[in-house]
């Protein structure tokens, strides 16, 4: 039984301000709250529905190490196919949104 090369890609390794941008720019589109925490958050909403709350990496030079990458990954639902193709840009603002959508349509159902 072959497996797809989606199911065996691995976390990338990327910085900080490598991820902040991508997702930044896609998703949140620059609407990002800082309260007391030190790094930005911001509220994935879906038909004014709150469907998660991602705290988004400082744009620092440091690595995105893959255990908060994970818990990144997991707020969002993204596999790491999906969140490696939205830092590398091979995911549009559009795609992205769709996986969301797809992710979490049982909120809808």
């Amino acid at each position: 039984m072959l497996q797809s090369p989606r199911v065996n890609e691995s976390i990338g390794c990327y910085t900080e301000k490598e991820v902040h941008k991508a997702f930044s720019k896609k998703l949140f589109k620059g609407q990002l709250k800082k309260g007391r925490s030190k790094d930005p958050s911001a509220i994935v909403s879906i038909d004014n529905v709150i469907i998660a709350k991602v705290k988004i990496p400082n744009p620092h030079s440091k690595t995105f190490n893959k255990g908060k990458a994970r818990v990144f990954m997991r707020q969002l639902r993204l596999d790491n196919c999906d969140y490696n193709g939205v830092v590398k840009c091979s995911i549009n603002s559009n795609e992205l949104f769709e996986i969301i959508v797809k992710n979490f349509s049982e909120l809808f159902q």
